[in-house]
Formats: C-alpha cells, sequence, structure tokens
C-alpha cells in the first residue's frame, strides 16, 4: 500500500465472516488501517469524503489476498470478496480518532 493511502472495512462484515466461521480472530489480524460501523464503503469508491478531520479520496474495494488467507484464515478470500473494504488516497492530513466519523463532503 502507498505511503498516502488507508484502508477501511465494516466490522459488520467482519463479524459475519468470524461468525460464519465460528472464528476467534482479532480485528487488527485482518491489516485494515480503519474499522468502521454503520457505513457503506463501496458507496465512497469514486468520492471523496472526512476521515476524522483528513480528507480522503475512494479509489477501489481492498480486495483479500493469498498471505491474508495463509495467516488469518483460508476462507478470507472466497468469502470477503467485496467485502474485504475500501482503500483510499488520503489527500489532506488531519487528525482520526476513535469514535470520529466519516463524512461524504459532495465532491
Amino acid at each position: 500500500m502507498q505511503p498516502n493511502h488507508v484502508s477501511l472495512i465494516s466490522k459488520e462484515e467482519l463479524d459475519s465472516f468470524l461468525e460464519r466461521n465460528n472464528a476467534e480472530i482479532d480485528y487488527a489480524n485482518f491489516r485494515r488501517n480503519v474499522l468502521t460501523s454503520g457505513i457503506d464503503l463501496y458507496g465512497l469508491i469514486g468520492k471523496q469524503f472526512r476521515l476524522g478531520s483528513a480528507l480522503c479520496q475512494g479509489v477501489e474495494d481492498c480486495e483479500p489476498c493469498a498471505f491474508l488467507a495463509a495467516t488469518v484464515h483460508r476462507a478470507v478470500l472466497p468469502e470477503l470478496e467485496m467485502k474485504a473494504g475500501l482503500r483510499a488516497i488520503i489527500l489532506e492530513d488531519g487528525d482520526l480518532k476513535i469514535g470520529d466519523t466519516i463524512t461524504p463532503t459532495g465532491d
């Protein structure tokens, strides 16, 4: 991942994956930078949004990779395709803390 990129993943998608696979895996093992809740990450592809006070641009879905499947769970590749999160470019630095919101900018 590029230094000005950030990856986001939905807590709801991870919880569903863990339940389906009867697995207890820490969210951090899925190797995404930001865990979100209650937002359609794929709706942000091609759009600008505020992540905390940082300005970001949604670029593409953040597909799971073979490394993730090998280190986390073999079902990651088939089950998290188009559910593994969003890759975004950071356009303007900002601060982010637990509980901050993701706000589309309309651009």
